[in-house]
């Protein structure tokens, strides 16, 4: 016997970071098929664990830390944002402009040279803003080296609180009741396990 459910979470009463929606029978599953997911935009670019961008000025030994603002960004938002966390706590103007041919960002210093910090230095927003990993990178204005990627790093776990089979039942053991893992910047239809 075919049966579908359709659960949603739009309009959803309870905490909708979370939502959990009650049957109202217990069923017996034999086979089940996932037909859609969607999930909105629920991870940001930048959080507090990973919008610092280290740097220093005119070969200084002063190191500024300069702070994204959370939030979404694009590839033309993030201009604005990365030249107002630089211009708040640097001694110069700093400008940024969105280079498409490279998928790059350009950082401009409005008259001494300053140095942006590596990833592995404590700059967190490196990965995302195309730091290197290694190697710091200076100049009164260069092009940093590896390409824009504001893609959210999280995954969401697609899972049942009580999963029942021919002979158990397993209840609230999320290693065994994840159902699917879903990248949050995976492709239409991806689905990671």
């Amino acid at each position: 016997m075919y049966r579908e459910l359709v659960l949603s979470s739009w309009g959803y009463e309870g905490d909708s970071s979370s939502p959990v929606f009650t049957l109202p029978q217990p069923l017996y599953v034999s086979r089940f098929k996932i037909l859609s997911v969607q999930l909105p935009l629920t991870a940001y670019s930048f959080d507090e664990g990973n919008n610092v961008v280290l740097f220093a000025e005119n070969n200084s030994s002063v190191v500024r830390r300069a702070q994204i603002e959370p939030g979404t960004y694009n590839s033309y938002t993030i201009q604005e944002a990365l030249a107002s966390a630089l211009n708040a706590v640097g001694e110069q103007t700093y400008t940024v402009k969105f280079l498409d041919a490279q998928r790059s960002l350009e950082v401009s210093g409005s008259s001494t040279p300053f140095k942006l910090f590596a990833i592995n230095r404590g700059s967190t927003a490196g990965r995302a803003l195309g730091l290197d990993r290694t190697s710091d990178i200076s100049g009164k204005r260069f092009i940093l080296p590896n390409q824009l990627d504001l893609s959210p790093t999280n995954i969401f776990l697609l899972k049942s609180t009580n999963l029942t089979s021919r002979y158990s039942t397993y209840v609230r053991q999320p290693s065994i009741n994840c159902l699917a893992v879903i990248a949050g910047s995976g492709e239409d239809g991806t689905v990671v396990n």
